[in-house]
């Protein structure tokens, strides 16, 4: 858990800075660190977290290999906004293979946000190709792929974000 929140941390510009006394500063683990939650903007059902918890909001793409992950990384750029405020987005790369035995490589693109106020937000994920890409060779999508933009397309994703009082 301490390697995942200084990861996030770390990837997001936020950097911890050492205690200025030992009451200060507190161990990761010890349950006072705030809460993450993570929220996938792919789902089409509104998100619910409690106040004081901090959010990674994203979504992205999987490919049949590194070379078409790698391509669509470089031919789309993607923003993403919180209530109209543009984030600031970094990209985590995986590798995944499902109980079926399709492998895939995946990138995700998120941004990490401090505690909201209570009520609605709304987190907005914004694709734009430009060059054409796909997530599988052609002819070998199988079960697992079958998707692809072409250059000029534009895709967004938008989930809305309840945060109230536990």
């Amino acid at each position: 858990m301490k390697r995942v929140i200084s990861v996030l941390l770390a990837v997001s510009g936020l950097v911890l800075m050492a205690p200025a006394s030992a009451t200060a500063g507190r161990d990761l683990d010890d349950g006072n660190f705030p809460h993450l939650d993570h929220i996938r903007i792919l789902r089409n059902f509104p998100a619910q977290v409690g106040v004081g918890t901090w959010i990674t909001v994203g979504g992205g793409w999987a490919a049949a290999s590194p070379d078409l992950r790698a391509q669509f990384e470089n031919s789309v750029s993607v923003t993403m906004t919180l209530d109209g405020v543009p984030q600031s987005v970094f990209a985590v790369e995986k590798t995944n293979v499902t109980s079926d035995g399709c492998t895939f490589y995946f990138v995700d693109f998120e941004f990490l946000h401090p505690p909201l106020a209570p009520g609605n937000h709304l987190a907005r994920q914004t694709w734009t190709a430009s060059a054409d890409v796909a997530d599988a060779d052609p002819g070998e999508a199988g079960n697992c792929f079958g998707d692809s933009m072409r250059a000029g397309d534009t895709r967004v994703f938008a989930r809305t974000i309840v945060v109230s009082t536990p």
